[in-house]
């Protein structure tokens, strides 16, 4: 077994959400530029339960503001980088950013990899097999969906879109049953808290045309540059096979990906490749932006990472160019599932899925994008 140390460093602000809104005056209580976010039990050193439960909303918001005015229901005080307010107040993950997101960006790194380099990994038949199932579901799917409209009679999107780690599993040999899968053999820990900022900031839904148009915004809170979060990554050994009988061709397969699965060059080379695409993608979508160019930098920027370091893009804004494989099929001669991906989901969500949404937030006066982070190997 392999151990990899890393720490995680926000480059721009991160949010992955707790699950949690917060109301206003109720939970928490704007301050101007802070947050207060408010301790419930401490209410009741003020008022007596039999008394509160007798006043209307707009009351209790009432007496909660005046007590958060004095800093004395307070659970946190967070600063707020925002004139702006709202109503509610997406809460960040108390345990921070879980190994769970750093486990599905290495994922979806490693099956770009295999992807791109399925020729020279000797996986070009099973990528292409597994491509093949899953175009002719989405195609099936989409007629089911043009004929009744009716999406109970397919699965859901992110069901059909794991069908894709089919790359990397396979069914156990003979009657042992269920699954010989790589990702079984990446385990990510959760953060070890180091060092913690958190503000709250507005984030903003801009549409990318002939000029940037707002859609929407809302507030959120997030982990700040400044931060870190450090994290321990084991890399299971695979299994002698020439131990276990009735052994196939795809059993060895696997088996000779697992062994490129476990080397650690391979896992960064793999990083670094689905990093730069990404990084050059955005890029691309925003480069044309006058009010973008702050954001530019920083994304040339991340091009040229410190050495040990690898850009990664997580969270709340990432897209859904990080948590596919869509980038890499399209440059690797597979445009054509692309395509009908894109025509499932337009059917499947009743909207044009696409590329012309940006989450942003100011930063130091600028807005950039959301989510951005360096991974960086550490010796512990």
């Amino acid at each position: 077994m392999k151990i990899i140390n890393l720490e995680l460093k926000p480059v721009t602000p991160i949010h992955v959400w707790s699950g949690i809104d917060l109301v206003k005056d109720i939970d928490f209580v704007d301050l101007g530029d802070k947050v207060c976010i408010i301790d419930l039990d401490k209410l009741l050193q003020f008022i007596r339960i039999e008394d509160l439960v007798k006043l209307t909303k707009e009351k209790i918001s009432h007496v909660i503001r005046k007590y958060a005015q004095q800093l004395r229901l307070c659970k946190e005080i967070l600063d707020k980088r925002s004139t702006e307010t709202a109503n509610a107040l997406s809460q960040f993950n108390p345990y921070g950013v879980p190994g769970s997101s750093i486990k599905g960006y290495l994922r979806t790194a490693l099956l770009n990899y295999f992807i791109e380099n399925a020729e020279k990994l000797n996986v070009k038949l099973k990528v292409d097999g597994v491509i093949s199932a899953l175009k002719d579901e989405l195609q099936r799917n989409i007629v089911m969906l043009q004929t009744f409209g009716n999406k109970k009679r397919i699965r859901h999107p992110k069901y059909i879109g794991a069908s894709i780690e089919g790359i990397v599993r396979t069914p156990r040999p003979a009657k042992q049953g269920a699954f010989y899968d790589l990702f079984q053999t990446l385990v990510v820990s959760d953060p070890i808290k180091i060092l913690i900022h958190r503000s709250v900031r507005m984030l903003y839904i801009k549409e990318l045309k002939s000029e940037l148009r707002d859609i929407s915004s809302k507030l959120i809170e997030c982990l700040d540059p400044g931060s870190m979060l450090k994290y321990h990554i084991q890399l299971i050994t695979p299994p002698e096979l020439s131990t276990i009988s009735s052994i196939t061709p795809e059993h060895n397969m696997i088996a000779d990906l697992h062994a490129i699965f476990s080397d650690v060059k391979i896992l960064f080379e793999a990083l670094r490749s689905f990093s730069q695409k990404l990084i050059k993608f955005e890029i691309n979508r925003v480069e044309q932006f006058e009010k973008l160019q702050s954001y530019v930098k920083v994304l040339e920027d991340l091009l040229r990472p410190p050495r040990e370091c690898i850009a990664i893009r997580i969270g709340l804004g990432a897209g859904h160019k990080v948590k596919t494989v869509l980038l890499t099929l399209k440059q690797s001669g597979y445009e054509d599932i692309v395509t009908t991906v894109q025509q499932y989901m337009t059917l499947y969500y009743k909207r044009f899925w696409d590329d012309l949404t940006v989450k942003l937030v100011d930063m130091n006066g600028k807005l950039v994008g959301m989510g951005w982070a360096l991974l960086c190997r550490t010796k512990e």
